[in-house]
Parts: structure tokens; sequence; C-alpha cells
């Protein structure tokens, strides 16, 4: 808002990539002959608290949106959503994608992502210019690179 008027910019935004970069998943229950297991849900991974911390100094510090990406669907990006709100976490929401490349090819009509983080090294060059790959040693650090 500027002078009174609503603006209609979009605030810049970065996208983090939830299995790799946020938590931690379960994994997988072994295979049930007749009975059907239920799927697994965000409560059940392990958040890294160190992700935390450096999310909440990228939203606190400066003016980015963060939106938490995951690839397992869109019940588990439901799941995760609820714990955002339950946990006051500093993301804006989440959402699923089909895959990395489906996101990459997303990337093209999201002009406002500044930045995609994730931490599966394989995928470096997936995103573009945009990928920014996070590993143990430098995740103190999102947002500042």
């Amino acid at each position: 808002m500027q002078g009174g008027d609503l603006s209609a910019e979009v605030m810049p935004t970065v996208l983090v990539v939830f299995e790799t970069v946020i938590a931690t998943p379960p994994a997988a229950p072994p295979k049930r002959l007749f009975r059907k297991s239920a799927p697994p849900a965000a409560a059940d991974c392990a958040f890294d608290s160190t992700a935390e911390a450096a999310l909440w100094r990228l939203t606190l510090n400066a003016d980015i949106n963060v939106e938490i990406v995951t690839f397992r669907g869109e019940e588990f990006a439901a799941s995760i959503r609820e714990l955002l709100n339950e946990h006051n976490y500093p993301a804006r929401t989440a959402w699923a994608a089909p895959s990395p490349d489906a996101l990459a090819r997303q990337l093209a009509h999201m002009p406002h992502v500044l930045a995609v983080y994730d931490g599966d090294s394989t995928r470096q060059f997936t995103y573009g210019g945009r990928t920014r790959v996070v590993t143990s040693h430098n995740k103190q650090h999102l947002g500042a690179f």
C-alpha cells in the first residue's frame, strides 16, 4: 500500500522443497498384503530447526514470501498446510508439484519467484539460474545465497 492506494505488485517469493530442506520424511512402511496403510502425513516427518530459524530470519529481515513445495502429492501438501497453521511456521503456504521437472516448467510462468531451495544435489541444474542447492553446511544461510 502506497499513499493509501492498494498496490497490485506481487511480493518476491522463494520456494523451498519440503523433503530435502525443511524435514526428513519417514521411511516407507513395509507393504501389507491385506490391510491398506494410511499415507504418511507431514506430522510424521522430522523437522529441521536450523532451516526454520533461517526462514524466520529471511521473512523478518526481508520482504520475501516463503512457499513450501512438495513432490509427494496434494494430500501431503494439505497436511503440511495444517502444520504451518498449527505451529506458526514461517511460510505462507504449501503446495504440490508433480515432479521437479514439472516445477521447472512452471517457473517460466512465475516471474516473482527469486529462487528454489532444494537439498538434492542431483537437481543442481533443474531450475536454471534460480536453483540454490542447500547442504547441511549452508542451511543456516537460506536467503543469503
